[in-house]
């Protein structure tokens, strides 16, 4: 009897080891799991006022004002990475084109500005309710990478875009 009693503790200590490892194990992923969702938070605390303003500034938009921003030959700044995240949302190729601050053998870019103009702002209408139809809880991946150079650069900021045309 005592030396079933003696292997039925050597078991339980065996036992508790394990659980005592699975509970470090288990306590470590809780914390970096809460540090994620912590920081996913924060910026979702940030990321709403922004969607907030761009869905009030978005009902306000009028077709006049894009049938305006259409006619414009050469755009400001953040008009173009405005147009070119628009392209990227709504998968509009860009047209290459020579750079046209190179001088002789310049390298070819990707603009945006000529495809948004022909495909997104030709019909200002329609491009109003596509995006306020957007679904933009189903942005690709592939997207959202190509979007994030985007979010540092400061002439993507809204009032920079208003005051750069």
């Amino acid at each position: 009897m005592i030396v079933n009693i003696n292997a039925r503790k050597e078991a339980a200590a065996t036992t508790r080891e394990v659980a005592a490892k699975a509970e470090a194990e288990a306590s470590e992923l809780a914390t970096n799991t809460k540090a994620i969702a912590d920081d996913a938070q924060a910026d979702l605390d940030k990321a709403l006022p922004a969607l907030d303003d761009a869905v009030r500034v978005l009902n306000q938009l009028k077709k006049t004002d894009l049938d305006e921003l259409r006619s414009v030959k050469t755009p400001g700044k953040g008009v173009v990475l405005a147009m070119h995240a628009a392209c990227l949302l709504f998968h509009k190729a860009p047209k290459i084109i020579k750079d046209p601050a190179g001088g002789p053998g310049a390298k070819k870019i990707k603009d945006f500005w000529e495809p948004a103009k022909k495909e997104l702002l030709s019909n200002a209408k329609q491009f109003i309710v596509d995006m306020k139809e957007y679904d933009k809880d189903s942005i690709g991946d592939d997207v959202i990478d190509q979007l994030r150079p985007f979010m540092d650069d400061p002439n993507f900021e809204p009032d920079a875009v208003a005051r750069s045309n």
